[in-house]
């Protein structure tokens, strides 16, 4: 069984402790580093409601993430295709080892 840790984490002055995999300690705090910089970089470019800012920034990374799916999901899909032409093209050629 995983070991679990509890940390504290802090996002734009809110503060939680959260229990998750020892071993994912790292991906939590630079996952709350990632999401401190975009809150900042959007309060400073606009002036808007801290709700709007957390929606722009929820929207970024969400297209990020879909945009990672989509060449995750497809990259093995277009290796496939390429290795089925190659496999299509050896077998359409004539063996040089008949006669």
């Amino acid at each position: 069984m995983d070991k679990e840790r509890v940390i504290t984490i802090k996002i734009n002055g809110f503060t939680t402790k959260l229990s998750i995999p020892e071993e994912q300690e790292e991906v939590y705090r630079t996952a709350a580093k990632i999401l401190n910089e975009r809150i900042s970089v959007y309060n400073q470019k606009f002036s808007l409601p801290y709700s709007d800012i957390l929606s722009m920034v929820a929207y970024e990374m969400a297209v990020e993430a879909a945009t990672l799916d989509s060449q995750y999901h497809s990259t093995p899909l277009s290796e496939m295709a390429k290795l089925s032409d190659l496999l299509g093209q050896e077998l359409d050629e004539p063996d040089n080892n008949e006669e």
